[in-house]
């Protein structure tokens, strides 16, 4: 009998050991939420984004972004409406590598320079645009401060390219021209942060619940 005992004992601690393991493992790591909330601090200058994400799936998020542009730093002031879907390669959601498709709706006040054709005279000519357009995305989100937001904290970062088209404005192009520029008359509207920008970047603080 204690012979057998003394065999049996290796095998009792190695599975004691296994299952303090187990218990501390459980203990640390934080299980996934079902929701996320999203804002982008980084761009509070010229405009407020605040999002919402739910889980679909072990591997997918559907969300979505509004966006109110101020109308500072020379651009147009607006509001911008974005659905999109997530799917994460690394990991399940919320975090590791995803890819992002979306769809979004724009709507801006436009402000064109126009030269008269007969008196050359330069004027102003604003309009209310809508676009429609969508686009795709690579990203990845992770963990921030684990230990003090309790897992609940992520940061995440997004880069992609997106279509949307500019609207022309409706004036009586017998007597009016738009002004060009070096880059087309179109160009702040596609370029950098204007809100048709074909390159499409975005860095959120998120909160999971």
């Amino acid at each position: 009998m204690q012979a057998t005992a003394n065999r049996l004992l290796p095998l009792v601690l190695l599975l004691n050991l296994a299952a303090t393991a187990k218990a501390q493992v459980a203990e640390t790591s934080i299980p996934a939420q079902n929701s996320i909330v999203s804002i982008s601090p980084a761009e509070l200058i010229y405009k407020v984004a605040i999002g919402y994400e739910h889980r679909a799936g072990s591997h997918g998020g559907a969300g979505l972004m509004g966006s109110y542009y101020y109308g500072n730093l020379g651009l147009p002031p607006g509001w911008q409406t974005t659905a999109y879907f997530r799917h994460y390669f690394s990991r399940q959601f919320p975090v590791g590598w995803y890819v992002q498709v979306e769809a979004s709706v724009l709507n801006f006040t436009q402000t064109v320079g126009l030269v008269n054709l007969k008196n050359k005279e330069h004027s102003d000519f604003s309009y209310r645009t809508v676009s429609g357009g969508g686009g795709v995305g690579f990203g990845y989100r992770t963990q921030l401060l684990r230990r003090v937001a309790n897992g609940h904290l992520l940061g995440n970062v997004l880069v992609g390219f997106r279509g949307h088209p500019r609207p022309q404005p409706s004036y009586d192009t017998s007597l009016y021209r738009q002004e060009s520029s070096f880059l087309g008359p179109d160009s702040e509207w596609y370029l950098l942060f204007g809100p048709g920008s074909i390159v499409h970047g975005l860095l959120t603080l998120d909160y999971q619940f």
